[in-house]
C-alpha cells in the first residue's frame, strides 16, 4: 500500500508525467505505464487548461511516441495504446488542445488516430474513428482536409497504391459487440467522409472509392446486419448513408440525360 501511495503521489505536476513518459523501456514498465495514463487521463479531464498547457506539446509527443510503439514495437500493449487516445481525446475535448492539433497542415497526433483506423484492437479502432469523425466536422480548422489528407498519407506508408479507405471498411465487420460499437462509428465515419463535401463530383468520387474499397460486395451484409442491430443510432446513420447514395445518383443521372439530350 505504501509504495502505491508513493506512486501515485509522484505525479503531481504535468512535468512529473511528460518525464515518466519520456523514461521509455516501455516493455519492462507496462503496467506502471498504464497507471500512470490512467492517472493522466483523470488529471487532463478535471484540471483547469492551464494545467493542460503545462503538459503542453511535449507531452502530447511523449503519448504519440508511447502509442506508436504499442502499436509496432515487439510486444503489442493494447491496453496502453487504448488509454493513449483517451488521454489525446482529453487534450483535444479543449480549444487549446484543438489549436495544436489542428494548426499545422498535418500534426503527429492526426497521423496517428489515422494510424489506429487498422488497429487490430477493436477498442483502439473505435476510439481513433470517433475522434476522426470530430474532427471532420470542424470546418473552420479545415479539419476534414486534414483528416483526409492522414488517411491518404497513411495508405502511401503503409503500401504505395493500396486502398485508403479499406481498412475503414474492414471495421464495419469486426464488431463482435453485440451493441455494435464499432459498426455504429464506422457508419457515422463513413458518412462524414463521403458527404461533408459540398460539390457533387467529389462526394460521387469518394462514394465510388469508398464501395471499391469492399464495400460493394458486402452492402447486402451490412444490411442484414443493421436490420437485425438494435443500435438505433447505427440504423439511423445507415438510412443517412443510402438517403445520400440515392439521392446523388439521382442528381448524376439528372446531369448525364441533359448532356444527352443536349
Amino acid at each position: 500500500k505504501i509504495s502505491s501511495e508513493r506512486a501515485n503521489s509522484r505525479f503531481e505536476k504535468p512535468s512529473d508525467y511528460v518525464q515518466y513518459l519520456h523514461e521509455g523501456d516501455y516493455s519492462n514498465r507496462s503496467s506502471k505505464l498504464l497507471a500512470c495514463l490512467e492517472s493522466l487521463r483523470v488529471a487532463l479531464t478535471s484540471n483547469p487548461i492551464s494545467w493542460i498547457k503545462d503538459f503542453g506539446e511535449d507531452g502530447i509527443n511523449e503519448i504519440v511516441t508511447l502509442c506508436r510503439y504499442c502499436a509496432s514495437g515487439p510486444r503489442r500493449l493494447p491496453k496502453i495504446e487504448y488509454e493513449c487516445l483517451r488521454c489525446l481525446k482529453a487534450i483535444l475535448n479543449n480549444s487549446w488542445g484543438l489549436n495544436v492539433i489542428l494548426t499545422p497542415d498535418q500534426h503527429s497526433v492526426v497521423l496517428l488516430l489515422a494510424q489506429c483506423i487498422d488497429s487490430s484492437y477493436p477498442q483502439t479502432r473505435c476510439e481513433a474513428i470517433k475522434l476522426l469523425s470530430a474532427l471532420t466536422l470542424l470546418k473552420d480548422r479545415n479539419g476534414y482536409e486534414k483528416v483526409l489528407r492522414a488517411i491518404t498519407n497513411v495508405s502511401s506508408m503503409r503500401k504505395p497504391g493500396s486502398e485508403r479507405f479499406r481498412p475503414i471498411v474492414e471495421g464495419l465487420f469486426l464488431d463482435n459487440d453485440r451493441n455494435y460499437e464499432l459498426t455504429c462509428s464506422t457508419m457515422i465515419f463513413i458518412n462524414c467522409i463521403i458527404n461533408s463535401p459540398t460539390d457533387g463530383n467529389f462526394r460521387l468520387h469518394l462514394r465510388c472509392e469508398m464501395m471499391r474499397a469492399g464495400l460493394y460486395e458486402r452492402i447486402d451484409q451490412l444490411s442484414e446486419m443493421v436490420e437485425k442491430s438494435a443500435n438505433e443510432n447505427l440504423v439511423n446513420h445507415f438510412k443517412i448513408f443510402n438517403c445520400y447514395r440515392e439521392d446523388d445518383f439521382e442528381e448524376f443521372s439528372n446531369r448525364f440525360d441533359s448532356v444527352r439530350l443536349e
